[in-house]
């Protein structure tokens, strides 16, 4: 019987190899193959894991929204979540929850992700879990408005139209929406991820259905299992949960965006900050997930931070701390160095991420100093890649990337370990021109301090303007011998 087993496995092996492909990934195998209606399905097994990851990845967010239906990526994650054909509200989310699992949702520029984690036995239950939120949700009418009032609340209560007036005028918050729109122009990935009050108003069942069926399509989805399953049974569960899920229309990609035109980008934005405290934002755009530049903006951004960190923190104490570091989409990026500092100290700040950047220009960089950079990188990198969940999160964004699908995914390690103190210096000399970079000054316009003490001698004027005043008239009622209420 035991012999039967393992031929029936290996059997199944071979055929898995046989309609799949097997790359790589942190040195273990990646097993990648397409069901019948385009659903793409990769699996990275981690045997020595206590636990199975599913995510289900569809090509929806805020890139493909615009201005009139805004937010609906998001709405409809939230929507999906309210009934299905199976089970009521409360019980979508009781369902793994009795089981130990952890499901959930998020909703980016790019993408919409559902997953749920939970130990191996419970396996099919998860994958069920997925299918039968995405794919069976009822998306009852009746259920719009409360989730309306939801969001309002997670986008900062009813009066937040106040704080998105405010940050179009330039009196709120550095903000990343006027970043983007200056940065890549013409493009929607300046949209906020959670909508605006007016496309949140608006939003009706029409809106929400119509884009489900155009975005929820098997062949604009990825299912990614990562943890402690095997590849057949992997297989198995994605043809009996999804092979029945019906293709859909091909979702376009949306169009790159140009270079900004002049430049570099500067924006100063006002407003109101509880501390007597701004920031500076400092950086470059630069290019997408593939491109392998993105390797040294990593080895870049660990260099300036540290030594920021010596000049702005240990050296002067203009700031508690900095941070360098890079948002990267399907086709375009972002690096940027950013530090929070009293107001008086914002121009030695910006001058001094200035120098420092300048000086990688001008090849102020050994490689002693990068080969620390990227141990220390290499190091954090393993600790942060200790769980199911952070393997599928750096799988994720290799997913879905415009062309045929099979851009090849590069070993952490060894594209580290080849940045050169060369390429920083191309980078730098290469991304901080002047149509690619920006900066970004927060300098409030008052604090929260001042606000109270202009409150306070403001209320105490007005005390005071009325006493004189009720003291004035009463002077008058008695000269004219009038009676009544002093």
């Amino acid at each position: 019987m035991g012999l039967r087993v393992v031929v029936m496995v290996a059997a199944c092996l071979a055929a898995f190899a046989s309609r799949g492909e097997t790359t790589q990934f942190q040195g273990a195998p990646l097993h990648q193959f397409t069901l019948d209606n385009g659903l793409r399905v990769w699996h990275l097994p981690r045997h020595e894991s206590p636990s199975v990851a599913i995510f289900l990845v569809v090509r929806a967010g805020g890139r493909y929204e615009n201005e009139q239906n805004n937010g609906v990526s998001h709405f409809l994650e939230h929507f999906l979540f309210t009934e299905t054909e199976r089970w009521k509200e409360g019980e979508v989310f009781q369902v793994m929850n009795r089981l130990g699992g952890v499901n959930n949702a998020t909703t980016e520029s790019e993408r919409t992700t559902w997953y749920n984690i939970a130990a191996p036995e419970y396996f099919e239950p998860a994958m069920d879990w997925i299918a039968e939120v995405v794919l069976h949700s009822k998306m009852a009418p009746e259920h719009i408005e409360k989730e309306r009032r939801i969001i309002f609340r997670e986008n900062g209560g009813p009066n937040s139209w106040f704080v998105d007036w405010c940050n179009k005028i330039g009196y709120g918050g550095p903000t990343q929406e006027e970043v983007y729109g200056r940065l890549f122009p013409g493009s929607t990935l300046n949209l906020p991820i959670i909508g605006s009050n007016a496309s949140l108003e608006a939003m009706d069942h029409a809106t929400l259905t119509s884009y489900y069926q155009a975005h929820y399509v098997p062949n604009n989805a990825l299912l990614l299992v990562v943890g402690n399953i095997e590849a057949p049974v992997v297989e198995e569960a994605a043809k009996r949960y999804f092979g029945s899920w019906a293709k859909g229309a091909e979702v376009p990609w949306p169009a790159s965006p140009k270079l900004p035109e002049g430049g570099p980008i500067r924006i100063t934005q006002r407003g109101m900050d509880i501390q007597d405290e701004g920031a500076v934002w400092m950086g470059a755009r630069t290019e997408g997930v593939a491109n392998a530049d993105r390797w040294v903006f990593d080895v870049l951004g660990h260099v300036l931070q540290e030594r920021l960190f010596q000049k702005l923190r240990i050296q002067e104490g203009l700031v508690y701390s900095v941070a360098a570091q890079q948002q990267l989409f399907s086709d375009v990026g972002d690096f940027r160095v950013a530090a929070r500092a009293k107001r008086e100290h914002l121009p030695r700040v910006e001058q001094l991420i200035a120098t420092e950047i300048d000086g990688i220009k001008a090849g102020n960089i050994g490689e002693a100093e990068v080969s620390e950079a990227q141990k220390t990188i290499i190091g954090r990198h393993a600790l942060a890649m200790e769980s199911n969940y952070a393997h599928a999160f750096a799988l994720i964004q290799y997913t879905h990337l415009p062309g045929d699908g099979t851009t090849p995914i590069p070993d952490f390690d060894t594209a580290i370990n080849g940045v050169t103190a060369a390429d920083l210096k191309r980078v730098a000399e290469t991304y901080f021109t002047p149509e690619r970079s920006y900066v970004i000054v927060y300098d409030p316009i008052c604090t929260a301090n001042e606000l109270a003490i202009f409150a306070a001698a403001s209320t105490a004027l007005a005390i005071a303007a009325y006493a004189w005043r009720h003291r004035r008239n009463k002077q008058r009622r008695v000269a004219a011998g009038e009676q009544g209420w002093p």
